[in-house]
Formats: structure tokens, sequence, C-alpha cells
């Protein structure tokens, strides 16, 4: 079970994404969840969006040292999605997908 959130609320220029994901492994309890909340996104590629949607191969990347304005964090699926998103800010949850959980990175 994958969801999105999206908040544009946050200003003019930015907006808050929100990645739940849930995995299950029919060999393992429980079910794993993981939860990166992104804020002030610049740029969001999503892939389209069917009946299954999966992200094979997810990374994050520091972008810091690159000096784009406002953009510290890249957060992309190296899979066949093309899912893709620069923003300023991350937290990540592992374990518990609760939307008020999580460290900001």
């Amino acid at each position: 079970m994958t969801s999105f959130y999206w908040n544009g609320e946050t200003d003019a220029i930015t907006a808050d994404f929100t990645l739940i994901a849930v995995y299950e492994d029919p060999q393992r309890d429980p079910i794993s969840g993981v939860r990166v909340r992104c804020s002030g996104v610049k740029q969001l590629r999503l892939p389209e969006l069917g009946t299954s949607f999966f992200l094979a191969e997810v990374e994050i990347e520091d972008l810091s040292r690159h000096q784009l304005e406002g953009i510290r964090f890249k957060l992309k699926d190296f899979g066949e999605s093309q899912f893709e998103v620069l923003c300023g800010g991350i937290e990540l949850t592992i374990g518990d997908s609760s939307p008020d959980s999580g460290e900001r990175l």
C-alpha cells in the first residue's frame, strides 16, 4: 500500500509532500511502514499512476554542496517509475507511519 499526501498551503512557492509506504512480506511479521515527509518541495515528478504502483529502489541524496536555492535533498526512485522530489527538508520514519512521528533531516 502506498499513499501520497500533498499540502500546497505552506506558501506560494513551495509545498509539502508525504509518501507513506507499507511493505508486506509473508515471511515477516509485523508489516513494516515507512513514512517520508518532504518539506519545501520545489519539484515533484510522479509517474503515471495506475492500478498498481511500487517504488523499487528509493535513495535520498544530500544536494547541499550544489548550492541550489531552497533545495537540500533529492528523493529519487532508481527503478522504472521516474519518481523524484527536490526539497529543502526530509522527515523519515521507519516502522511507524503515523503523521506525527519522524526524525527531521
